[in-house]
Formats: structure tokens, sequence, C-alpha cells
């Protein structure tokens, strides 16, 4: 089959092997974690951005290395100030977050700003109208970031589009969190939830009935409930001293932290700290002088849970965990976090459930996060593990991500994959994201979970009658996918094609799946793949060329032309891009290509790990809606088959 014709298949089901992609994101180590300034030299601008839909200004100021460092990507941090505040009253913030290596916006709210106090009084600020705008100026400054013309050459080809955090302080933390699921208790408030947004960070959060904007935001017990991504709370134990509320509750001021869900989230309180201990403008309310080492030490726990959660900095995330802040300032910073496993049950959603019903279960159960130590190593894995409800001998999927991804990366699939009978782990990997090594440590993370099963079973309630670790598959998304890949027998000739080939197989995985698997190239040779026995599904499109190795999106199919026969696939969709359709990173999917991707992983997972007849016969004639048909089709080609019906590249 010519490239061409691969294009022009729209989406084909064809013979394939293995192979997994480039690092595309910088992870970093599991070493010494240090604070401070960073590196890079530090560039500012200030613009101010027009919403033609609604007709509003929003002022903008942007910090991000200099065009000097190159292009990136770098993560992003979009932030919200509070009430009477401004886009110019976090510089400590931006000249911090930048210098390591993040772009940071910060915005300005018209009608809620530093203006409106100037103009009319501390008074105007109780008013909550201005507030409801908060959430469209987030989303709409997100969008313009993220948009392939900015406008800026601090922006532009240089935003990590898939590594976006939320941030905001007091009228602004709640605003920051409103985007990753607060729940605002006020008439027709409805929903902001952005899932864009891998994290929040809430400096100064205001606490539930406070008055003033905190009443306008109609904040109460419950707010909270609903976030599930990494929170950073940051407080202090004299902020919000001026209600009387809190000053017979001082505890309300950490209520955020309180009423999230437990998992990744993670609170500092500065001991003696006020309000204005989060900006560096003048107070336009009673305060005292701010505490110059106040600013240092928000710059240090922001900036660690920044590269904990957007870089996957394992040393970043032991460092809050540890609580070394506290450590460091002899308790004038109190740490506490909720790191412990979330247990769920809810009834999967309509896209979650497999094609016609077979083989799902009436619920999903996750638990999340689990965390393993391996003592050989020294290190430490977290994961998640999504299963069904009811029912019993569920094969067990393992799921390794991109670099600079985690375990929420596919989260939508894995759960549709849960819901269809199976038993998902996903981990974080804590490795390098250097190619030369670091598809070892991670086929070694794989392996460590492969033996950590009944430690798993054990850690997740419900879980040990309905797994059956004896059927095993393994998937990968780009560098994951080389991991898998060489647990299946794939071999790497690292020292030249003439020396003995390096190989990480591992015979309890008896299935592989690969999205946007590499092809021919750094230590991979036309004879990789040509051992390997286990059935392979490998996922690709004509947009899932590599940038890094200036290699087209056929490339990919490399795997497919040198395999070895038998139950090999490959599913080529036109049009797809390595976000799987909004897959990857919890987008809002894109039809029909989501259903495409869910449907034929499933049945060849069914096929391969279940051993049902139909689910094969799925793969062979491509049973989708009959509208689909002429975009899609299946070439099988058994093991005794001398030739297949189409012929590689």
């Amino acid at each position: 089959m010519s490239a061409g014709s691969v294009l022009r298949a729209g989406v084909v089901v064809v013979l394939a092997a293995c192979a997994a992609g480039p690092p595309l994101r910088g992870e970093q180590s599991a070493g010494a974690y240090r604070t401070g300034r960073g590196e890079f030299t530090v560039a500012t601008e200030d613009a101010v951005w027009h919403d033609a839909q609604r007709g509003r200004d929003v002022p903008v100021r942007l910090y991000a290395p200099d065009r000097r460092h190159g292009a990136g990507p770098f993560p992003a941090v979009v932030f919200s100030h509070g009430g009477g505040e401004s886009r110019e009253a976090f510089s400590y913030l931006g000249e911090r977050w930048a210098s390591r290596g993040y772009i940071a916006v910060f915005l300005t709210h018209p009608g809620s700003d530093r203006a409106v106090v100037r103009a009319r009084g501390m008074l105007a600020l109780a008013q909550g109208g201005a507030y409801r705008q908060r959430p469209a100026d987030v989303r709409f400054v997100t969008d313009r970031v993220l948009s392939a013309t900015p406008g800026s050459s601090l922006l532009a080809g240089r935003v990590d589009t898939e590594r976006v955090a939320v941030a905001g302080q007091c009228a602004g933390s709640s605003t920051a969190m409103a985007m990753v699921g607060l729940r605002v208790n006020l008439p027709g408030a409805g929903t902001s939830t952005d899932r864009r947004f891998r994290c929040v960070i809430a400096l100064s959060p205001q606490p539930p009935g406070g008055g003033g904007p905190a009443s306008s935001f109609g904040l109460d017990e419950g707010s909270w409930a609903n976030i599930r991504v990494p929170a950073l709370v940051v407080t202090g134990t004299r902020d919000f001293s001026w209600i009387p509320a809190v000053r017979a509750n001082p505890r309300l001021t950490r209520s955020a932290f309180d009423g999230m869900p437990p998992g990744d989230k993670y609170l500092v309180e500065i001991q003696n700290a006020e309000h204005n201990a989060f900006t560096d403008s003048e107070p336009y309310y009673p305060a005292r002088r701010r505490n110059p080492r106040h600013h240092g030490w928000v710059q240090d726990v922001t900036t660690a849970f920044l590269d904990a959660y957007l870089r996957n900095d394992a040393g970043a995330r032991r460092w809050l965990l540890e609580e070394r802040l506290e450590a460091d300032t002899g308790g004038e910073c109190l740490q506490e976090s909720k790191p412990g496993a979330r247990v769920s049950t809810a009834a999967p959603a309509p896209d979650e459930r497999s094609p016609g019903g077979r083989g799902a279960a009436d619920a999903v159960q996750r638990v999340d996060p689990i965390t393993l130590r391996d003592p050989v190593r020294a290190k430490s894995l977290t994961a998640r593990v999504m299963f069904p409800r009811t029912g019993a001998r569920f094969p067990v999927i393992l799921f390794s991500h991109c670099v600079g991804g985690s375990r929420d990366d596919f989260a939508a699939l894995a759960a549709h994959w849960a819901a269809s009978g199976y038993v998902v782990i996903q981990a974080d990997h804590t490795d390098t994201g250097d190619l030369g090594s670091d598809w070892r440590e991670r086929a070694q993370d794989l392996r460590f979970l492969l033996d950590s099963l009944d430690r798993i079973a054990q850690m997740a309630p419900g879980l040990a009658e309905r797994m059956d670790a004896s059927r095993v598959g393994a998937s990968g998304h780009l560098i994951g996918a080389y991991a898998v890949c060489a647990l299946v027998g794939m071999k790497v000739f690292t020292r030249g094609a003439e020396a003995a080939p390096e190989t990480r197989r591992d015979g309890r995985v008896s299935a592989a799946l690969l999205l946007s698997p590499q092809g021919v190239g750094q230590g991979l040779t036309e004879r990789s793949w040509e051992e390997i026995e286990a059935p392979m599904l490998v996922a690709a499109g004509s947009r899932t060329g590599s940038r890094r190795m200036g290699q087209p999106p056929e490339w990919r199919t490399d795997p497919y032309r040198y395999a070895a026969r038998g139950d090999k696939y490959l599913l080529w969709i036109d049009g797809l891009d390595n976000s799987y359709a909004g897959l990857a990173r919890g987008g809002n999917p894109q039809e029909p290509q989501a259903t495409w991707v869910r449907d034929v992983t499933t049945a060849f997972w069914d096929a391969h790990l279940k051993g049902i007849p139909e689910a094969r016969r799925r793969l062979q004639a491509w049973c989708l809606a009959p509208q689909h048909r002429r975009a899609v089709r299946v070439e099988f080609k058994s093991p005794r088959a001398a030739e297949p019906r189409a012929s590689g590249r």
C-alpha cells in the first residue's frame, strides 16, 4: 500500500507491527530538587487584547524566556488577579516563573481592578456583576495564548499547548478554581470548567461567605468538592483578618484546601502573613508592612508545584510531599498535603461504553493515586487504576504516557476500556526524557508494575477478585509506545547494526497497542520488528509526523512494513494528529475520529486479550456504522499468508 493510498483511505486498519515515538517534551529527573531563580533571561511585554465577541478589551502582561533561548516549547501559566489589583501586581511571580522556563500571562479584569478602586473606592468591589466576566476573560486570554497567531513574538510558536496551568489570587483564585471545577452557588452561574488546564494555584483564596466579592461568588463549604486536578493553596494565618467570621475562626482561610477531594492537593500556611503577602502592589486596604521573605517562599513553592505537575519533575513532587519548605523555614511555613488514594464509583458516560454493551460493566471504580516504592531502583511510581465495579476475571492493560505527560493522559480512553471489562493501570513516569536512556527506564517501570500487580490489588479495594493477572496488554503513546514495543521483543541496535541488539522482552505482555510509534532511526532498523510474535495494533494518522525528527506521518507506519506476520494491525486516520482527536489530554473529543479510536482499540483488546471471536471478525470486517465503511477498511494477515493483500509503502 503506497503512502498516497494510505492518505486517500481516510481510516485504514491494516497489518502492522510496533515502534514508539521520540520524546517531545523533557521530563525532569528524580534527583535533588533546587529552588531559586532559573537560568533564563526574562523578557516582558504589555498588550491590550480585544475580545470582539464580547466587545471587551483585556489588558495583559507577558513574562517569558527571552527569544534568545529559542522556541521551547515552554509550559504556560494564566494568572487572574484579586479584586482591586491588576496585571502589574505580581511581577515577583512573573519574573521567577519566566526565569525557570515558563511563559506567564497576567491579565487585568476590567471592572474589578485597581482602576475601579481609584475611581470609586473599595465599596465598588462589592458589586458582583464585574466578577461574572472573569471566567470568560480567562478563557479568551487562554484561547489567544494557545492560538497559532497570538500576536506576540514572545508567544508565537513557543507555548506548549498541552502543559498549561491556571492561577490566581483572592477573587482571582476563585476565578482560577472555577476553571477547574469550583461550584458557584448562584442562580444561572453554570460551569466554567476548561479541560486545557492541568493544575491550579490558589493564592489567598476567598473563604466561604466572607462578604464583599466572596459573597458575590456564592462560595460555601461544598464549592471545592469537584476540583480533581492537582492544586496548590497558599494562604497566611493573618489573611482576611478584617472579616469577623475569619477572626472568630481562622481555619476558614484554608477552606479551599479542606474542601477539595484527596489526591495531589497541597496547602502552605505562612505564619503571620497578611493579604498583601501575595502581591507586590501597594495595598488599598489596612495592612502592615509586607515581610520581604514571604515573596521568596511563595516563589519557591509555586515553582515547585508547576515543575511537579507541568514538567512531571519527580524531585519537585517529592520536595512538596516531604514538606521541605516547612523544614527550610523552621516552621514559618506550615505544609499539608492530600496525596492519598481517591476511590470513586461512577456510571460510565455514554462514550465510555463498548459498542453494543459487549463486555462493559455497569460502573467503573477509580483508585488514584496509588504510590509504589521500588527499593531496587530507589524510586517511587504514582499510578491510577480503573476497573469495572462488578464482575470478575478482567484482563490488565498497562498504559505508558508520552514525555511531559502523566497518568491523566488518555483518561477518557482508559475509562472506556475499563467500562468494556478491563483493569487499566496508568502510571507517572519519572525518567529524564532522554531517548538514550529513557525507553530503558520506562520499560523497567512497566516491568515493575507487572511485578507489583498483587500489591496494587491490595491497595485498590475490590480489585483482587476482579483482576486476571495472567492476561496482560500494554499500550503507549510516542516514547511510551517505544517502551511498550520493547516489552514484546523490539530490537534496538544501540551499538550499530552489526552488533548484538538490545531488547527488554517480557513474556507476561501478550498484546501491544502503539499510538504514534517511531519508525526507523535512533537504534531502530528494518530488523527491529522482525521477531515480534505478539498481536499488535499501531495507530497513526496523516498529521502525526515528527517535527523533532523531521519525519512525515508515514514514517509512523515503518513498523507495519517490517513486522513479523500474524495478528498485526494498523489504524490510520486521515486528519488525526498526536492529540488523538482530543483524547490525549482531556479535550473535547472530535468525532467521528475519537469513536474510531475507541472502537478499534477495544476490538483489538477483546480479540487478543479476551479471545472473543466476534471481536476478531470485527477487526477483519470493520463493523462500524454503514456510512463509514468507505472510509474504513480492515486487512488481516494470518501467520500462514505468503503476502499481505496490500503491500507496504
